[in-house]
């Protein structure tokens, strides 16, 4: 698929939770994830050159943490890691979207859109997205996929670490 092109509506954007045994795929995407992070905000390194996430072995050993790859027709092209927590603003239960990724070759294709919509309705429930106030992409993007699904019925609350919306899913609206 050309830079820029939409996806063929034949196409099939989908998302799946990530067994232990494929952690090392998900270790890979997240060295590229990181990488790109790193331009926003300073990541440690391990001695040996590799980014370090330390949250990972959680997502096998804690229920409350999902992480799911991307798919555009099964081909995996992307990762979501989710988390059940607490609101911090009212005490509330709350789903958090920690980390998303989509590989550049598959950006602009509105699978990040469609599948943080897929993934807000599976999980219906309030939500929390935060982004790094110097990842200005990121802040583009979550603007107007949040403002769009929420349609306006989002909260944006910004300090000198973050800018965390907060809004609920479709179901949990009704």
């Amino acid at each position: 698929m050309a830079k820029g092109q939409h996806h063929k509506r034949s196409e099939v954007i989908s998302f799946s939770q990530i067994p232990e045994k494929d952690r090392g795929s998900l270790e890979s995407l997240l060295q590229i994830y990181l990488h790109e992070l790193s331009q926003h905000s300073p990541i440690k390194k391990s001695d040996l050159g590799l980014y370090i996430y330390p949250y990972l072995p959680f997502y096998w050993q804690e229920s409350d943490r999902i992480p799911y790859f991307i798919k555009l027709n099964e081909k995996v092209c992307g990762f979501a890691l989710i988390r059940h927590d607490k609101n911090p603003l009212n005490g509330e239960d709350q789903m958090e979207l920690t980390e998303f990724f989509v590989l550049k070759a598959y950006r602009r294709l509105h699978i990040g859109s469609t599948i943080a919509e897929k993934l807000w309705d599976f999980h219906p429930l309030s939500w929390r997205v935060s982004v790094l106030p110097a990842n200005y992409n990121a802040q583009a993007f979550w603007s107007v996929v949040i403002n769009k699904y929420s349609e306006g019925q989002f909260e944006l609350v910004k300090n000198t670490q973050t800018m965390s919306y907060y809004f609920c899913s479709r179901s949990a609206r009704t």
